[in-house]
């Protein structure tokens, strides 16, 4: 039997094979193209809610996940002003918006918008700090002094030059000795008296005061003498110079007893010992009553050594002064001391009879006057000292000098300046004000309350120890005084290596506008020195000091 092939149908073979040849062509490992997925992220900005006070500056603090720099845009700029960087500034107390953007990023990151609260609080003072100078410079009633001695009536007065060139060093002090040698047996002539008055007028028109003294006698030996005058002369020499002193006080920082002795210095006398070579302190304390008489109740009399005050009144170490008896018109508050063997040996050569006599001047000094000279070099005079004595730096400060002679004794000067430490002393006998931070009402408006609040301390070694007004002074921009008002604190108390804080409020003058400067004043209360700037306190900061006026800038503001 032959079997016969069934004919093939080619067209429906071609068609199903074509329909099994893209399977075929995956099984063989050629893939075809597919689409990718998504992989755009959504972008996402962080920052939170914002309270600034008006005038500061803080940072929004904003983050985002994009790679886009977010950018920042404030609704209102009159409210809270922001940067590129996201810092918002309180311009006015208020609300307002910012909103922050970050853009998209093609094919990475979406678009991305936040908006956040800005909150601006009134602001009610500014704070200003200050900064300190270490610049040595000349300030009224302290520092060192020159020696300026008179012997003869010459008429004349101290040397123009010669006392500007000690204000360019820093100094403001004269020691005026007068010597009465030719008068020990007569009344002083008129010829010496107006070369007195010649001396102190000069004084005045070159912003320099003096520490008084008068007497008989250049030396201490036998040829010198007479070393002092009776005490019917020297009480009528004092009624002499009276209207002198009153006159001319204003330019008198302090006047030391005087008259007793070698230099006036109360130790070689020939008419104030007893017998036994004691001084006779009944004819000792009518001399100083004369003085407390002669010499306004605004200045005080410097007595050689502490147990001569403690002697005459009765006084000892637990009668010392206190803060409320201090700067009154009594003997007590009056009598100062000046030691003239400083450092120069254990009691300095006789200055202190015991470790009490010490312990009094150091109390006292707080309130009233300290100064004088050294009078050998010793151990005792080392700027820094030891478990066995003070140094001069510490010394200073215990015994709150205001003043000291620059020319003697040279040796001991030249071994502060060798030692290092004669410009600190420098610039610490008495006072040294220095301004630290200062509180103002921030918008300030003609005719409302503005407060004034500020602190400073005291680098010095003393306090101000005769009487300064204090005042705050409001300029206008042409330099134009608009308001001067008197502080509530007496600079006699801002106390060495204490803090002071002054704090008032005052009424703007109504009607002013534009630029305003407010300074610290603190010129002399004396009529004829309270307007000349050398006679006023300079503070011991930087940009602070007006020359041509006298007054310490406090602040500034508009209005």
């Amino acid at each position: 039997m032959v079997l016969k092939r069934k004919p093939v149908n080619r067209i429906s073979s071609i068609l199903l094979l074509s329909a099994f040849l893209p399977t075929l062509a995956n099984s063989c490992g050629t893939k075809e193209p597919q689409p990718e997925p998504d992989k755009t992220v959504t972008a996402v900005i962080t920052a939170g809610d914002v309270t600034v006070e008006e005038g500061q500056t803080v940072s929004i603090g904003a983050s985002t996940n994009s790679s886009e720099t977010i950018s920042y845009a404030s609704a209102d700029a009159s409210i809270a002003s922001v940067t590129s960087t996201g810092d918002v500034t309180g311009v006015k107390a208020g609300s307002t918006t910012i909103s922050l953007k970050v853009a998209a990023v093609k094919d990475k990151f979406t678009a991305a918008e936040k908006t956040i609260k800005v909150v601006v609080t009134a602001k009610e003072f500014e704070t200003v700090s200050y900064k300190p100078t270490d610049e040595n410079f000349a300030n009224p009633e302290r520092g060192f002094y020159q020696a300026g001695e008179v012997f003869t009536a010459d008429g004349k007065g101290m040397s123009a030059t010669s006392m500007k060139a000690a204000r360019l060093q820093g100094r403001s002090l004269y020691l005026l000795q007068f010597f009465l040698t030719d008068f020990v047996t007569t009344d002083i002539s008129e010829e010496y008296l107006q070369t007195i008055r010649a001396r102190f007028e000069s004084l005045r028109s070159g912003g320099m005061k003096c520490i008084l003294r008068f007497s008989y006698s250049n030396g201490d030996s036998v040829n010198d003498k007479p070393w002092d005058a009776t005490p019917e002369i020297v009480h009528r020499h004092i009624e002499q110079v009276k209207p002198l002193i009153q006159e001319y006080y204003d330019v008198i920082m302090v006047v030391q007893a005087g008259f007793i002795g070698s230099w006036g210095e109360w130790y070689y006398t020939d008419n104030f010992k007893d017998a036994k070579g004691n001084l006779i302190l009944s004819s000792c304390k009518d001399l100083v009553e004369a003085l407390l008489d002669a010499v306004p109740a605004d200045r005080q009399i410097e007595l050689r050594t502490p147990g001569y005050k403690m002697s005459m009144y009765g006084y000892s170490l637990a009668d010392t002064l206190t803060r409320a008896e201090a700067h009154q018109h009594t003997p007590k508050a009056r009598l100062a001391g000046h030691n003239d063997c400083y450092l120069s040996s254990a009691n300095d050569v006789g200055t202190f009879n015991n470790s009490n006599d010490r312990k009094y001047w150091a109390a006292e000094t707080m309130y009233t006057i300290m100064g004088g000279e050294s009078c050998a070099l010793t151990n005792y005079c080392k700027c820094v000292g030891t478990d066995k004595y003070n140094g001069a730096l510490k010394d200073l400060a215990i015994q709150h000098f205001t003043y000291l002679n620059l020319g003697y004794h040279q040796k001991v000067i030249a071994r502060w300046r060798e030692e290092g430490c004669l410009e600190e002393i420098k610039r610490r006998l008495g006072y040294r004000l220095v301004l630290d931070e200062g509180t103002f009402t921030y918008k300030a408006e003609a005719g409302k309350s503005f407060k004034i609040e500020f602190s400073l301390h005291n680098e010095g070694f003393s306090p101000v120890q005769n009487p300064r007004d204090a005042e705050l002074v409001l300029a206008d921009a042409s330099g134009k005084v608009v308001g001067t008002w008197p502080i509530e604190s007496d600079p006699r108390f801002w106390m060495p290596g204490q803090k002071t804080t002054v704090s008032q409020t005052v009424t703007l003058p109504s009607g002013i506008s534009g630029s305003m400067s407010l300074y610290l004043n603190l010129p002399d209360p004396c009529e004829t020195l309270h307007d000349n700037p050398m006679f006023s306190i300079r503070l011991a900061n930087e940009d602070t000091w007006n020359e041509e006026t006298g007054y310490n800038l406090l602040h500034t503001f508009t209005l």
